[in-house]
């Protein structure tokens, strides 16, 4: 036996005797019992909203639904009152707070003016159509809409009449030599943008 062990021994004994007599002179608390079957639902579907209005109109009491339904008769309750006010169960209550800077017709003009090509991105659309509102707040709201930020592809313009041109002018040096070719001088030209950039441009589009 280990050092001590009697003592713990001891210890161990008025313990069991001090919980033996406190069993006896108070009563004993039940365990923990298991959640109720029925639960809060905060926020129901328009589909469960047209099904406990269904049940209303034929007749029911909302204890009645709430014995049909897997959720508690507060949520029955709050979810017919808001029915009578609003029969439609698509109807969302409208949060509370500051209203959104864009409306949606502020959207559609914007969508419009990417298709037409008046914008390019939503740096475009910020300064052009909204300078009062934030370029963030701009970009945020087009990508609600579906109107996400692309990287532009670079695909210059060319008609019948270029393509034909560079193909003459190619098959007209396909044939030289090498003599030829080393009488051409090769110089390096400072390079101008007349229109735009040769950069990363991006655009607001749709997918698909």
């Amino acid at each position: 036996m280990l050092p001590g062990s009697t003592n713990f021994l001891i210890w161990a004994i008025g313990l069991e005797e001090d919980v033996a007599f406190n069993t006896m002179n108070f009563a004993i608390v039940p365990p923990y019992s298991s959640p109720p079957r029925h639960t809060m639902v905060p926020q129901l579907t328009p589909t469960k909203k047209a099904r406990i209005w269904q049940y209303h109109t034929d007749g029911l009491s909302n204890r009645q639904i709430a014995d049909k339904l897997p959720w508690d008769q507060r949520t029955i309750d709050r979810t017919i009152t808001l029915m009578k006010q609003h029969p439609d169960p698509y109807y969302s209550v409208p949060r509370p707070g500051r209203p959104r800077s864009l409306t949606p017709a502020d959207l559609a003009f914007a969508k419009l003016s990417l298709k037409r090509g008046k914008c390019r991105d939503g740096a475009d659309v910020q300064c052009e159509l909204f300078p009062n509102t934030g370029a963030s707040t701009v970009c945020r709201a087009l990508a609600m809409i579906g109107l996400n930020g692309r990287v532009r592809r670079k695909k210059p313009y060319l008609s019948k009449h270029h393509i034909c041109a560079c193909r003459k002018w190619a098959a007209k040096f396909c044939q030289w030599d090498l003599p030829k070719w080393k009488a051409v001088w090769f110089a390096d030209e400072s390079k101008f943008n007349l229109f735009g950039s040769d950069s990363k441009l991006y655009c607001r589009t749709q997918g698909g």
